[in-house]
């Protein structure tokens, strides 16, 4: 399985990172709104991580949600559902 990390980057970043694939996604900025749709649809991930608890900002953003799951992928987050473990085997 391939997990692609992705920190905080945004969609200048994410221009730059053009044709990764990866199965999982560890979803950027908590699922805010600095992501680029298409990018996020590119991934191809069938499990998209969002690590996020309680903040004043929104996050993650529904849109970003709404894409993911557009896209194919299972959407797990942290502040619902816990930890995230995910075997490499």
């Amino acid at each position: 399985k391939s997990i692609l990390l992705t920190g905080d980057i945004e969609t200048v970043a994410q221009a730059d990172l053009t044709d990764l694939r990866a199965d999982v996604l560890k979803v950027p900025h908590q699922g805010g709104a600095t992501s680029d749709p298409n990018w996020l649809k590119s991934v191809g991930a069938g499990l998209a991580v969002i690590s996020v608890g309680p903040n004043q900002f929104g996050h993650p953003v529904d849109w970003v949600i709404e894409t993911l799951e557009q896209s194919g992928a299972d959407v797990v987050r942290t502040d619902e559902a816990g930890d995230v473990v995910i075997p490499l085997s």
